[in-house]
């Protein structure tokens, strides 16, 4: 499994859109003006970002006084311009979160940093989306995810596969941390189950206090047990799952000052605390490469981790 992470570099961009443009999968693009988020209503894509001169947002984003950021004037991306198997972050065009505050513009209107991560697989991609200080903030966190897209894999097509079972590896990403993911299917039963990790998740020294406890906290959790069902999500053509139960907290349980740490952000979060996960399937409908990839989104986790990205190929 690869773990790399990028820049959206200028240089380094340029170099993928020239390789990728004229190969670029449909399946594959983003529009920046939609809500798609598979977990159901969320906010829309904010702020903008720009690489290989060219500024790309919602139709909604203006320009950025604080970065120097401009209002977008394209407002979709192909990720198969992106290299695969990669996280690509808008830390240096963009403003990564926790790297500046919010400002305000001339007028007085809130205005707000901005970050997007990307990760490409052959058949799928995710983009994640957050704004620091935006209105509905709270929405915004839990909905990191903003848009899933690539070749989905039907329900029936599973049955083409060799195996009982298989195992997808991959990462699980935030706005904040990366981590693992994995998750194995039962094609006996029609179900899957997983796992993912978050490390090095920085907690807020006020929340920890005088205690002395680390302010890094290592996140570990499962993905239950859930039905695979048809045109999960609302994306046709499309198996996957919708609503299954997770469970997290401190990837190490046996450790007290973790499992502090894991407490203190679970008292500090202004949403409730009830994560699910929803993930899709993805590939060909035959040959080799049916549901050869999965991808997905945690959402109702303390605010602090907020909405989780996970995405991997078996």
């Amino acid at each position: 499994m690869q773990r790399k992470s990028v820049r959206l570099s200028l240089v380094a961009m340029a170099a993928f859109a020239a390789i990728g443009g004229a190969q670029a999968q449909s399946y594959l693009n983003v529009d920046f003006n939609g809500t798609q988020n598979i977990a159901g209503d969320t906010p829309a894509f904010r702020g903008s970002f720009t690489y290989n001169g060219v500024t790309y947002g919602p139709s909604t984003a203006v320009a950025n006084p604080a970065t120097g950021v401009p209002a977008p004037t394209v407002n979709s991306l192909n990720l198969a311009t992106l290299p695969i198997n990669t996280l690509v972050a808008t830390d240096e065009n963009g403003v990564k979160l926790g790297n500046t505050g919010t400002y305000k513009y001339a007028d007085g209107t809130p205005g707000n940093a901005v970050v997007y991560r990307f990760y490409r697989q052959q058949y799928s991609g995710i983009v994640g989306n957050l704004t620091k200080g935006a209105n509905n903030e709270q929405e915004e966190r839990k909905h990191f995810v903003k848009a899933i897209v690539g070749q989905g894999t039907a329900l029936a097509a599973l049955d083409t596969l060799e195996e009982d079972s298989y195992t997808y590896s991959g990462i699980a990403f935030t706005n904040f941390p990366i981590g693992d993911f994995s998750y194995t299917v039962d094609l006996a039963s029609k179900t899957g189950s997983g796992s993912f990790t978050l490390e090095n998740l920085l907690v807020p020294a006020a929340w920890v206090g005088e205690s002395g406890l680390p302010k890094r906290l290592d996140v570990g959790g499962t993905l239950g047990t859930a039905s695979l069902v048809a045109d999960a999500n609302g994306i046709v053509g499309s198996a996957g799952v919708e609503g299954g139960a997770v469970t997290a907290g401190a990837k190490n349980p046996d450790d007290a000052s973790q499992v502090a740490l894991w407490n203190a952000i679970v008292d500090n979060s202004s949403t409730t605390v009830d994560p699910k996960y929803y993930l899709n399937f993805f590939g060909t409908n035959s040959g080799t490469d049916v549901a050869k990839e999965v991808a997905g989104t945690i959402i109702g986790l303390p605010e602090r981790i907020g909405g989780v990205a996970i995405i991997g190929t078996r």
